[in-house]
Parts: structure tokens; C-alpha cells; sequence
């Protein structure tokens, strides 16, 4: 984690998250799904970069609390929202020991910040949100979807000759930083996906298989999403969705 952290401390990285303020369709697809349970909640905001959810969440919730890994991003969040008087802290997802037990009824965990988090510790996370959330508690987040590292890594055509070279540039980075890693019949890989101009590697899972973590560790009520599309994804469809990511709901059952 601590080589994200440097990235995201990077003050070019913190101007170029600091002026984004919209959701991606899934999250307003599960905003409008679960709003009632939402509002009025004690809400927890996990990896807001500089606030982009903050700007959607934090006037629905009761009270709204906005976390983040980097310091570098809590202060951009803390110049977007200044005199707002809204809490905003650093915080690792796999320790928040600074909350106390039975303190949120909503977790949101978006962008895919939870594969910054190795697979093995991934259940640290989880179970941080079974202690720190009330009965019956919402989680929401996104992850890579394993099953669009084909299209990730295939040379994208354009007419355009210019594009194209910029294609062909990244399509020969992605092979390159990535000669080593087998990405058959797998559930999870790690894989240099090129963010942050290949600053560093993050996990893609296999949709099914996270869903079927969420429920051996005990979370019920699971939902998916895709991306772009925000559509819920049945069972079939998750099984051959090729979206980039997927975001899940499901309720804390503690």
C-alpha cells in the first residue's frame, strides 16, 4: 500500500482528481436503490480521493464521514469542501481502529479503491466493516472484472494515425510490464493495467468468485452492477459480463 500512497500524495495526482464531482452509473443506480436506507444514515466513506462521492453523499446522510489512505487526498478534500464542516481523516480500510464498533449503517468503498488491497487482506477490510457497522449495515464497492483483461490487452484500432501509435504505445507498455503473469482460467491476478502512467499493479478478481467471497464470509443480500452500463447483473449475466469493473451491495450480517 505504500507505493500508492506516494503516488496519491503526489500533488499532480491530487489536481487531477480534485475537479471531479460525478458518479459513474452504478453508484447512482444503487444511490436510487437503496436511498431510503441512505438517508439519514451514519455513513462511511472509504477512498474519496478528494471528495468526488462526497458531493452526493454527504447531503443525504444524517452524518457523513470521509476517509482516505492518502494525506495528499484529504487535503484536497478538505480545499474542495472547506468551511463545509464536514470530517474527513486518513485512514487505512484494513485498520479502523479509530471507529468505534457499531457506528455506520452505510459503507461506500467506490472506484475500485479496494484493489489497492492484496487478495489475503482483503478479508481484514471486510471484517473491519462487520465491526464497525450496525446490524443489518449496507456495503457498496467496485473491483476490476478479471474477464475484461482480454479486451484490456487487445491493440485497439483507429483510423486515426496518431491514435493509433498512442494505441500501439500502451498496447506494447501493457505486454511489457506484464510478460510474466498468466492471466488463464484464474480468479484473481495482479496486473499492471497502466494507471497512473504504470505506477503500479492492482488485483482483478472474477465477479462470481467475489460474489461468492461476500457470501461464505457471511454478507447476504448480494447485488451486482455494471459498468458503464449501472445495470444489475443476474447470476448468467455476471458469468459473462466483460465490463471493466462490477460494483456489489450487499448487508452486513453481524
Amino acid at each position: 500500500m505504500e507505493d500508492f500512497v506516494k503516488v496519491y500524495d503526489n500533488s499532480q495526482q491530487v489536481n487531477s482528481y480534485i475537479k471531479e464531482k460525478d458518479l459513474q452509473k452504478p453508484e447512482q443506480t444503487i444511490l436510487n436503490k437503496y436511498f431510503e436506507k441512505i438517508k439519514n444514515s451514519v455513513l462511511l466513506d472509504v477512498g474519496i480521493g478528494t471528495g468526488r462521492t462526497t458531493y452526493h453523499l454527504s447531503g443525504i446522510a444524517k452524518k457523513y464521514v470521509g476517509v482516505d489512505i492518502s494525506q495528499g487526498m484529504i487535503n484536497g478534500a478538505n480545499e474542495n469542501f472547506r468551511n463545509q464542516n464536514l470530517d474527513f481523516k486518513v485512514c487505512d480500510a484494513r485498520n479502523m481502529s479509530i471507529f468505534d464498533d457499531n457506528t455506520f449503517d452505510v459503507v461506500f468503498f467506490s472506484f475500485n479503491g479496494i484493489d489497492h488491497i492484496e487478495i489475503d487482506e482483503r478479508i481484514l477490510f471486510f471484517n473491519e466493516v462487520k465491526r464497525i457497522s450496525k446490524k443489518d449495515a449496507l456495503l457498496v464497492f467496485s473491483t476490476h472484472n478479471i474477464q475484461n483483461i482480454p479486451k484490456l490487452m487487445r491493440l485497439k484500432w483507429s483510423s486515426h494515425p496518431i491514435i493509433f501509435y498512442e494505441n500501439f504505445l500502451k498496447f506494447l507498455k501493457l505486454k511489457f510490464h506484464n510478460l510474466k503473469r498468466d492471466f488463464s482460467n484464474k480468479k484473481v491476478i495482479k496486473i499492471n493495467d497502466g494507471v497512473h502512467n504504470f505506477g503500479f499493479v492492482l488485483t482483478y478478481i472474477n465477479p462470481t468468485y467475489q460474489k461468492e467471497l461476500l457470501e461464505n464470509y457471511g454478507f447476504k443480500n448480494v447485488s451486482c452492477f455494471g459498468y458503464p452500463s449501472g445495470n444489475e447483473l443476474n447470476s448468467d449475466e455476471l458469468i459473462n459480463t466483460t465490463d471493466p469493473w462490477i460494483y456489489f451491495s450487499c448487508i452486513v450480517n453481524n
